[in-house]
């Protein structure tokens, strides 16, 4: 029987653990061009954890290490998420127009 601690010990190295594997394979991905709806999501997720946790309680200004520039990223991979990769995408390059 395991106990409480070590379980929580374990959780909280799953939580330093997944968060920077997902942006750095979801980053490459994005810049790939590669499933870039899909990809979107989990970044705006990681974004949304950010701001609450971290960023929110030191204001708006960027140089206080603010919430203004993960904002931004949110606007930008929320554009991504509603818009379908372009013809200079690896998407299209393998699937063509059936998506």
């Amino acid at each position: 029987m395991q106990s409480k601690i070590y379980k929580q010990s374990l959780n909280c190295k799953q939580q330093q653990f997944f968060p920077p594997n997902i942006e750095l394979i979801d980053l490459t991905l994005l810049t790939l061009d590669f499933f870039t709806g899909l990809i979107s999501i989990p970044l705006l997720i990681i974004m949304i954890v950010a701001i609450s946790t971290v960023h929110l309680a030191n204001g708006f200004a960027t140089g206080n290490n603010g919430f203004e520039l993960p904002l931004y990223y949110m606007l930008y991979l929320a554009i991504f998420a509603s818009l379908e990769a372009g013809k200079p995408s690896l998407d299209h390059l393998l699937f063509g127009d059936e998506q």
